[in-house]
């Protein structure tokens, strides 16, 4: 499964829809699919662009109309829990059948709560025509975006933004709130509050939501089905050998029900805790089926000199990566040069893509460049562990620390400090007041306030004065973290949806589906029901993977004090390498009049000029090419978007 999209009309007289319909599959064309299946029942058209991912996905059926049910069933699915759900349907039949089939099975066996039963990444489209209500369904974390516009006329519903797009033409309208709170930082960040999009009146579903739609009255209603927060309970086992095995098996069972492709399977491989983490898994995996890994790995431009090695950062990963091939032969290694492209040369083919201002260009340069790597190779499942740092390597002292004082266990805080100073021979004296410090500027200090882009008025308009602030007392500071703040680390719905609006869209694009086990139900209520000594303990920090998964790793991935590696070390050299190039298209986008109109010209113009003088003498620091390349964004998507 790959993209879903459909409209249903809300008037008697429905024989526009179909003209409709057309020009929202249409848009899809920048897709490569497999083949497109259509459903139209009375008011409604329905359609699914199958990509063949998995053996089951050749006879998946989606969508369809069921006669004895008068449901219309569209459904992006694909599931980790199969075998389970095969197992408790009691059903054999389904063995062989695709994603898609099972879900409907689970759908008529227990209603709209089957979701809760389902693991996996999906989104449905349901429509009843007993209730002429209209169910769209995400999955737990996002992961497959689903978008949705209701006006009087019809709703529409796509996995993209295109087929929307489509259907409002020239109606197009941007929403300057997302916008405003898009361009409050330099962050890769595309999304600050839950179900706005760039577009007024289209909306996201975010993670774990259920919304019906009343096709007759308009009606909205929705409905959160996962929220962890106060249903885990913590999980006491008798010895940290049982917390090991518990750790270990989980990971490699989910990992194991996720290597599902019918051709090959990738994994984005660095030198860091977690893709190493699920090498270690994969690869034995795929070993046992004799089959291969492919690793994919950016390294810089062949004549990048790196200077970050000398502050403690690696910048170039490989021989990392060539440590884990020597534990798996099976493991097929792919690194991957930024020679001749850079974060500014892509810049249109992004707009086209995502259909918003792309923020993480710093990098996505580089995921793109892995993607066609990966689809030559003939990948259709990626493995990756992208939200590690919020389960399986989460816990440094900092973490441990504050966590337990907020929690008024002074004592354990102590012995952990003391116990730290201990294994690396700091002074107690200076960690004490290290942390005196750290308590006192998380409670007293108020972080500063950047107000880089926006107008005054907008800020206010949008409650954006104080954006830091708001941000520390939701996540923390860096270095001092509550309960809360954990759990808003762990489940944080604007994270969810950044990661699957790229993920469906470049997914689509390349032909893979991405799949992350430290992201799923399983592990995020596992490690939220950890003691925090599974976390750090005894002067080790991140415990789970540099532990319990030590004797797996190489030395040096584990080792806690040997550097950490660096994204795209080398994005700033190359933008000023290839800037001619590109310097044309660029200052077009900076120079386009409706960005004034969103953001405060006496902000960014002679921020503008800065970075023009500096590019032409191909000068430009970090800072100034990401400032650059996040004004450009801007100024390209609204120069394609505004009718």
């Amino acid at each position: 499964m790959s993209a879903i999209w459909g409209i249903i009309s809300k008037k008697s007289d429905s024989t526009d829809i179909d003209k409709i319909f057309n020009k929202m599959t249409a848009s899809m064309s920048v897709f490569s699919f497999d083949r497109i299946d259509t459903a139209n029942h009375d008011n409604c058209c329905f359609a699914c662009g199958h990509q063949y991912y998995t053996n089951e996905d050749l006879k998946d059926m989606s969508p369809f109309y069921d006669k004895n049910t008068g449901i219309v069933f569209c459904s992006d699915c694909f599931l980790y829990n199969r075998d389970s759900l095969i197992t408790e349907l009691n059903d054999n039949t389904l063995l062989t059948a695709g994603d898609s089939q099972i879900a409907f099975a689970a759908f008529i066996k227990w209603g709209y709560s089957f979701v809760e039963k389902l693991r996996g990444y999906f989104s449905f489209a349901i429509y009843d025509e007993s209730t002429s209500d209209l169910h769209l369904l995400s999955d737990h974390f996002s992961n497959k975006y689903l978008v949705y516009y209701n006006n009087p006329d019809y709703v529409c519903f796509s996995s993209v933004y295109k087929p929307i797009l489509a259907c409002l033409g020239n109606d197009i309208k941007i929403n300057h709130e997302f916008i405003a709170n898009c361009y409050t930082d330099t962050s890769p960040r595309n999304f600050y509050k839950e179900s706005i999009t760039p577009f007024e009146n289209i909306f996201h579903l975010d993670y774990a939501t259920h919304l019906i739609i009343n096709i007759k009255t308009g009606k909205e209603i929705k409905k959160r089905y996962w929220n962890p927060r106060h249903t885990v309970k913590k999980l006491k086992l008798k010895s940290d050998d049982d917390y090991k095995v518990a750790f270990r098996t989980l990971l490699d069972t989910l990992t194991r029900s996720m290597l599902r492709s019918k051709d090959e399977t990738g994994i984005f491989l660095s030198g860091g805790l977690d893709s190493s983490a699920i090498t270690a898994f994969a690869a034995p995996i795929q070993k046992e089926k004799n089959k291969k890994l492919f690793s994919y790995t950016f390294v810089p431009s062949s004549d990048y000199k790196s200077s970050e090695e000398d502050t403690g950062r690696i910048s170039d990963e490989t021989p990392l990566v060539q440590m884990q091939k020597a534990l798996h032969p099976n493991l097929v290694t792919r690194f991957i040069t930024g020679d001749s492209d850079c974060c500014v040369s892509d810049l249109d083919y992004f707009q086209n893509l995502y259909d918003i201002p792309v923020k993480p260009s710093i990098n996505h340069i580089n995921i793109i460049d892995i993607s066609k790597a990966a689809q030559k190779d003939n990948c259709s499942v990626i493995i990756s562990g992208g939200h590690g740092n919020g389960t399986i390597s989460y816990g440094y002292l900092n973490d441990y620390v504050s966590l337990n004082i907020s929690r008024f266990h002074f004592i354990k805080a102590l012995k952990e400090i003391f116990y730290f100073c201990k294994c690396y021979k700091i002074s107690r004296k200076k960690m004490i007041g290290k942390y005196i410090k750290i308590i006192f500027n998380y409670f007293f200090k108020r972080p500063e306030e950047d107000h880089l882009f926006l107008k005054e008025e907008d800020e206010k308009k949008y409650g954006l004065t104080h954006p830091n602030l708001d941000d520390k007392r939701a996540n923390g500071n860096g270095q001092f973290t509550t309960p809360r703040q954990r759990y808003n680390f762990l489940v944080c719905p604007m994270q969810f949806i950044h990661k699957g609006i790229y993920y469906t869209n470049f997914g689509l694009m390349h032909h893979f589906i991405m799949v992350d086990p430290t992201q799923t139900v399983e592990m995020v209520e596992f490690c939220m029901s950890l003691p925090l000594e599974c976390l750090v303990h005894n002067g080790l920090e991140r415990r789970l993977v540099r532990g319990y998964l030590k004797d797996l790793l190489p030395e040096p991935v584990t080792s806690m004090y040997k550097g950490f590696g660096v994204q795209s070390a080398d994005f700033d050299y190359r933008v000023n390498r290839d800037f001619d190039i590109h310097k044309e298209n660029v200052f077009r986008n900076l120079d386009e009049p409706l960005l004034r109109e969103y953001l405060d010209a006496e902000k960014i113009d002679p921020l503008i000029n800065e970075f023009k003088v500096a590019a032409e003498a191909h000068n430009l620091n970090k800072k100034q090419c990401i400032k650059l390349t996040l004004l450009a964004s801007l100024g390209g998507f609204l120069r394609d978007h505004t009718k």
